[in-house]
């Protein structure tokens, strides 16, 4: 396919063959986007596109060269723009942004049999790479994953067979991760790179030498793997990678795509302001709260009469092996039920307010309490602020995060008047104007009028006179 970035950096092209160039990708940008095939492809330099233009005017090239040149500009943004592909003109790149599919496999037990080979291939190279990793640094050598894979590929895997039975890609991509993991370390992003168990985290990945992959419906032709089946039936999508990963003796594929930046919808509300909690999950300055599921709390009578039951089994039999995988599965139960109520949530802030409030906690902190460390956990607060981020983005919303040590809760929200307020008092009683209101809510409201008025207050008064 022609490449759609017409004008090259660090130099410009003939005026003719410019042209040309240019009416040849226009024919062919139309048939991409209307089977929305390769939607990568529409990444292109914008301010390339002015530069060119300008040089045109600048040149003494003809005025038709030069009108046919701004036509083909402004056909081809307004062609983009009916897709919603947004264009930063600061940096002359089309914004792009990623969305993540992941869902369950309906596979036969041969199927499983291959997934679980190429798991184990992953993680034998990747705990084959560390453990060399680090005999080489305590021997006063400066290791690198490049050094490791070229060394493994001339003469660690010609000694294996097994491993010319299955993808070498799966090997290349645990090289990959052993390098992002020791990035991570050294950039003090993670903690020191661990060795991986069998049946903790089985994964891998591969991909297509570079071809795209087309993932839609409910059969899906993987590289090397073959065709395999999906309880769920998928939209129709292109991506160059996917991961295959194991979660209580289930397997799931995974991968990511890339969409529009920015999906407006219209916004009902203006600015909402989100006040989290242990009781009340999220109450909002409009008067909405979303209760609290303690899905972990709810379920840990059935996660401790499994745990005993694993007790009970003879260490490493098949009948132990199988109630470990009925504890994973509830486990597993508890999390889905966290996230899918997480992600209604911050899916409706996001589609329905032009601008969301919330407060930056210190959950690391909150987390060292050990009488609410558990509760804590199971509200799930740092997930909901990563979810509210990148929604806020994808439907062009604004996410505001007022600092920690701003009290919210103290502030009266109608006279600004402050108070000390104990955890233990739940509702918030004003001496000044004599207004009643749930805590929660009270902090909801200041938090949607924080930025608008002054650090002090609506009425002008400081916000210490309570103190």
């Amino acid at each position: 396919m022609t490449q759609l970035v017409l004008v090259q950096r660090g130099g410009l092209l003939d005026s003719q063959k410019l042209l040309q160039t240019a009416y040849l990708s226009v024919n062919q940008l139309s048939s991409v986007l209307r089977f929305k095939v390769l939607i990568s492809s529409l990444r292109t330099s914008f301010l390339d596109l002015t530069v060119a233009s300008q040089y045109f005017s600048n040149n003494s090239y003809s005025s038709s060269v030069s009108r046919k040149f701004n036509r083909f500009v402004s056909l081809f943004i307004t062609t983009l723009s009916q897709f919603d592909v947004q264009f930063d003109c600061t940096q002359g790149v089309a914004l792009m942004a990623y969305k993540a599919f992941r869902i369950k496999l309906k596979l036969n037990n041969q199927q499983r049999t291959v997934m679980a080979q190429h798991a184990g291939y992953s993680r034998w190279v990747y705990n084959w790479g560390l453990r060399l990793w680090e005999e080489a640094y305590k021997d006063g050598l400066k290791p690198s994953v490049g050094m490791l894979k070229k060394f493994f590929t001339n003469h660690v895997k010609p000694q294996y067979q097994w491993m010319s039975e299955l993808s070498s890609k799966v090997y290349q991509y645990a090289f990959i991760n052993l390098g992002e993991a020791f990035k991570r370390f050294f950039t003090k992003k993670g903690k020191y790179p661990r060795f991986k168990k069998k049946g903790k985290s089985d994964s891998f990945a591969i991909d297509n030498s570079g071809a795209p992959i087309k993932i839609g419906g409910l059969r899906h032709k993987l590289p090397f793997v073959g065709w395999i089946r999906t309880y769920e039936a998928l939209p129709e999508y292109i991506t160059k990678k996917v991961t295959i990963s194991q979660q209580a003796g289930d397997w799931y594929l995974s991968f990511h795509v890339e969409i529009p930046d920015v999906d407006l919808t219209p916004k009902s509300v203006e600015r909402v302001g989100v006040d989290l909690g242990v009781n009340a999950l999220a109450t909002l300055s409009t008067g909405i709260v979303y209760p609290n599921l303690k899905a972990y709390r709810k379920a840990r009578h059935k996660l401790a009469k499994l745990q005993r039951r694993v007790s009970r089994k003879q260490k490493g039999s098949n009948n132990r092996h199988k109630a470990n995988i009925k504890v994973a599965r509830q486990h597993r139960r508890v999390a889905s039920i966290r996230n899918d109520y997480l992600h209604k949530i911050t899916t409706y802030l996001a589609k329905n307010h032009g601008e969301v409030v919330i407060e930056d906690l210190n959950v690391s902190g909150m987390l060292a309490n050990h009488k609410l460390a558990s509760a804590i956990a199971d509200c799930g607060f740092y997930e909901f602020r990563r979810q509210l981020e990148y929604k806020c983005q994808r439907y062009g919303s604004k996410l505001v995060v007022v600092d920690r040590f701003y009290p919210s809760s103290q502030i009266c929200s109608s006279c600004c008047y402050r108070q000390k307020m104990p955890l233990k008092e739940r509702v918030y009683v004003c001496p000044v104007c004599n207004v009643s209101r749930d805590r929660d809510l009270n902090a909801a409201i200041n938090l949607s009028n924080w930025g608008r008025l002054d650090r002090g207050c609506a009425c002008g008064a400081s916000a210490a006179d309570g103190l």
